[in-house]
C-alpha cells in the first residue's frame, strides 16, 4: 500500500501549483478591494463641506423668515463682509493633493442676498 502511494507523485506538483495560484489570486483580490475602498473614502472631498454650507443657508433663511435683521444673523453665523460690502460665508476643506499636505482641496463661498 505504501509503495503505490509513494509512486503516485505525478499529480502532486500540479495540485500544489493550483493551490498556490488560488491563494495568490484570492490575496490579490482582497488587496484590490481594500485599495478601492481606501480610494473611495478619500475621494469625496467637499461633501461634508457642502452639507455644512447647506445647513448654514437653511439656518440663515429660517432666521430671515422670523424677521431678524442681517446684522443679527451675521453675528450668529459668522458672516464676513467682502470689499464690495456683500455678506458671505466661506468654508474650505484641507487635505492631501498631489503630495502637498494641508492644501485646500475644496472651498465654497456663498453670498447672502
Amino acid at each position: 500500500m505504501n509503495k503505490k502511494f509513494i509512486k503516485n507523485c505525478k499529480g502532486d506538483i500540479p495540485i500544489v501549483v493550483l493551490v498556490i495560484g488560488v491563494i495568490v489570486i484570492c490575496t490579490l483580490t482582497i488587496v484590490s478591494f481594500s485599495l478601492v475602498v481606501f480610494t473611495l473614502n478619500n475621494s469625496f472631498y467637499g461633501v461634508n463641506t457642502m452639507k455644512q454650507m447647506n445647513l448654514i443657508i437653511e439656518e440663515y433663511l429660517f432666521y430671515k423668515n422670523l424677521g431678524m435683521g442681517n446684522a443679527e444673523i451675521g453675528e450668529m453665523l459668522g458672516q464676513k463682509v467682502s470689499e464690495y460690502g456683500n455678506n458671505y460665508i466661506y468654508l474650505e476643506e484641507k487635505g492631501v493633493s498631489l503630495g502637498d499636505v494641508d492644501k485646500i482641496v475644496f472651498s465654497v463661498k456663498y453670498y447672502f442676498p
